[in-house]
């Protein structure tokens, strides 16, 4: 009897045990899919900004936005940024277009480690210069499927 009443509490306790998190699978900014164009883009209109100032887009990997080491654009196995007209260049504190656009690469994925999407935008109101930062946190996941047949 007490090792019927053991298994099942263990029976109990294992159906609402996790042994893995939940996988995303759906891709979107936060969760670029390798080899999909995202274009990242903030609304800096607000509180009497006109949105004409400068933005300055840059990557790092640590969570000190300020400090963190850089990744360069144009020398590095993560993404590639995609020249577009009127879109902004990479890390260019005088960038004066809003829109960035960066494709991921499959090296995003090896070490399961976040990238920050940092933009600082800086604008002149009221004769003081304002900045301000927000960070997106990016995860790359792989989309690969396999699809079967059935005969």
């Amino acid at each position: 009897m007490r090792k019927f009443i053991l298994s099942m509490a263990l029976a109990i306790l294992s159906a609402s045990a996790y042994a893995q998190v939940t996988t995303v699978c759906t891709d979107d900014n936060n969760n670029p899919a390798i080899g999909t164009p995202y274009t990242y883009e903030v609304n800096t209109t607000n509180n009497g900004f006109t949105g004409g100032g400068k933005y300055h887009w840059y990557i790092t990997r640590e969570a000190d936005l300020i400090k963190g080491a850089k990744q360069n654009a144009t020398n590095n196995s993560f993404f590639n940024v995609v020249a577009t007209a009127g879109n902004a260049t990479y890390d260019d504190a005088n960038n004066t277009n809003k829109p960035l656009t960066l494709t991921w690469k499959p090296d995003a994925l090896t070490d399961g480690k976040s990238f920050y999407l940092v933009i600082k935008y800086t604008e002149e109101k009221n004769g003081c210069e304002s900045s301000n930062m927000k960070s997106y946190e990016n995860k790359a996941i792989e989309q690969f499927q396999i699809k079967g047949n059935t005969c």
